[in-house]
């Protein structure tokens, strides 16, 4: 009698179900903890332009263990701890700010998008360019995402591209990264600076009809006729 044999190999991000069955599996990786020592050669590479002296192995450890093996994750934590440390703050605050933060990618993903309605005017350009970003039928270079910001929001204001008064209205290129909330970044693409979302989850937490940025003053509606819903921030 002849017998075959299955081999079965499953892949799955972690699931309570999965973690009480654990032990009649013949094998388990948890990717984590294979790529722990890279988590924290690279939260450590995050933490360099801070001059760090006195919290700065504390500071590694604690990002290493709360990665869950999520690179992604400790880039934008290296990101908003930059910023902080810009404004002047101790190191002992940088540290407790540190253990503020969310340590799941969408609830850190939540936090940056309410950071985005401190001005409003920051606000405003932040939606139009996450508007044409993730409604674009082809991705925008950096000079066609700027001149939609120059672009009234009146639909009735008369305006001519090439005129002067409107070319002093386009903003400079640091414009999309100061105001797009750490949610857009610039790529090259056939030698031309292309503006996309920085991860496939920033785009579903955007998109989510019933995630918090739908549910948020950052609103969706569907107008007659469009496949796709739309993003506006209304102002009162």
């Amino acid at each position: 009698m002849k017998y075959c044999i299955a081999k079965v190999f499953i892949a799955s991000r972690p699931v309570g179900q999965l973690e009480v069955r654990r032990s009649q599996f013949h094998n388990f990786i948890r990717l984590q903890d294979e790529t722990k020592s890279d988590i924290s050669s690279f939260a450590r590479s995050s933490l360099d332009g801070l001059n760090l002296t006195h919290i700065l192995t504390q500071a590694t450890k604690y990002i290493a263990e709360n990665a869950q093996g999520v690179f992604l994750w400790v880039k934008l934590v290296g990101e908003e701890l930059l910023a902080y440390h810009e404004e002047g703050y101790s190191e002992e605050e940088i540290f407790e700010f540190l253990k503020r933060l969310p340590t799941e990618l969408e609830d850190l993903y939540r936090h940056m998008f309410e950071k985005m309605g401190r001005k409003k005017s920051d606000l405003r350009d932040g939606i139009k360019m996450l508007q044409f970003v993730l409604f674009g039928r082809r991705p925008l270079i950096v000079d066609e995402l700027l001149h939609t910001l120059a672009i009234p929001d009146n639909p009735n204001t008369k305006y001519t591209p090439f005129d002067d008064s409107f070319q002093k209205l386009i903003p400079f290129e640091q414009r999309i990264i100061s105001c797009g909330g750490n949610f857009l970044e610039i790529k090259t693409y056939l030698g031309n600076g292309t503006v996309q979302v920085m991860h496939q989850t920033v785009r579903e937490f955007f998109l989510n009809p019933n995630g918090g940025v739908a549910n948020s003053k950052f609103q969706i509606w569907l107008p007659s006729g469009c496949e796709r819903p739309m993003y506006y921030f209304p102002v009162y």
